[in-house]
């Protein structure tokens, strides 16, 4: 059973954030099969990335080590993912944090993952790591890098976008029913959030050790994962971080099919235009339709501008968002001029 006391200093000093290189471990993680995820979408992203996954540690052999340190439950290197910096987070930030790491914290954080691993780590990995002229923090970071320019940057903006709506969820829940309610739901069936005097208690009953963390140890830093699962890391001198399952993960497979042969409502609008029209069959905001269309934001912004004036798009304001959507004309014009 583990449990953390959380007190009200505590909680006034706690925020949400994004992690680029946490995706990006979880995704190396899952890929060479470190760990099952249960979200069927993030599954099926990640297989048919397989193949970028396979060639790229076929050229980086440091990413065979990486991925093993993500096996099991315990504890996981912590230098590997410095804590984010907030919604607007770089990788390029984190991999230079990586790379600043004192050897002696990532020998001693890899000691204390090779002490509770559940299985051993295969003997070549062993002595890669060991090997005093190898530098291996340096070759994790190129290793993880690598991982992040072939897997995960690519889709950023779709992966930014699915975590950027579940933190404006959890700000409304906050801001509407207050911690105790949004903590309830950030992982139901893992994590337990209760009052325990002036206090909350956070509860993991599936942990196999029983631990127990006092009130006072400074604030949270709650971040929703695509890739990763709910995971609780209190390991000093790291901040305190929660992560959890986002909602939306299904939003990772959208894409615009495909418009074969001529297309009236292309000659109509514009073929960019027409392909956004349809699109917006589904609302979405222009950081969506950036990923969707391979466009930059200004040019959505262009032709969302030109269709809004032209009444066949209209937008709804969400929090920091803009949510775009056909209008009862768009939706008319589309009809008339469908294939």
């Amino acid at each position: 059973m583990f449990r953390l006391e959380i007190d009200a200093a505590d909680m006034a000093s706690s925020r949400f954030a994004i992690s680029p290189l946490r995706e990006t471990l979880a995704a190396v993680g899952e890929l060479a099969g470190a760990h099952l995820r249960a979200d069927p979408f993030a599954r099926r992203w990640l297989e048919a990335r397989r193949p970028r996954f396979e060639h790229l540690r076929s050229r980086v052999p440091m990413l065979d080590v990486l991925a093993a340190l993500q096996a099991g439950f315990e504890f996981h290197p912590r230098f590997l993912c410095p804590s984010s910096q907030g919604t607007h987070e770089t990788a390029e930030r984190q991999l230079e944090t990586v790379r600043r790491t004192p050897p002696w914290q990532a020998r001693a954080e890899l000691d204390l993952h090779l002490a509770q691993r559940p299985h051993p780590m295969a003997p070549a990995m062993l002595a890669t790591l060991s090997d005093p002229d190898v530098d291996f923090v340096a070759g994790l970071a190129t290793a993880l890098e690598a991982a992040w320019h072939e897997l995960i940057r690519p889709d950023w903006p779709a992966i930014r976008a699915i975590l950027q709506r579940d933190l404006q969820y959890r700000a409304g829940q906050l801001v509407t029913y207050g911690w105790a309610s949004t903590m309830s739901g950030l992982s139901p069936d893992l994590l337990r959030w209760r009052a325990a005097g002036g206090n909350h208690l956070m509860e993991a009953p599936t942990r196999p050790h029983p631990e127990y963390h006092p009130p006072g140890g400074g604030g949270l830093l709650f971040g929703p994962t695509i890739f990763g699962y709910t995971e609780v890391s209190l390991e000093p001198p790291w901040h305190r971080e929660v992560f959890y399952p986002p909602r939306g993960s299904a939003g990772l497979l959208e894409s615009t099919p495909p418009q074969t042969g001529a297309d009236p409502l292309a000659g109509l609008v514009g073929a960019t235009r027409a392909h956004i029209l349809r699109d917006l069959g589904r609302p979405a905001t222009t950081t969506q339709l950036t990923y969707r269309h391979h466009l930059s934001l200004g040019a959505v912004g262009h032709q969302l501008s030109v269709l809004s004036a032209a009444g066949l798009v209209a937008g709804i304001r969400d929090g920091q968002s803009v949510i775009y959507h056909r209008t009862e004309l768009g939706g008319a014009l589309v009809a008339a001029n469908t294939l």
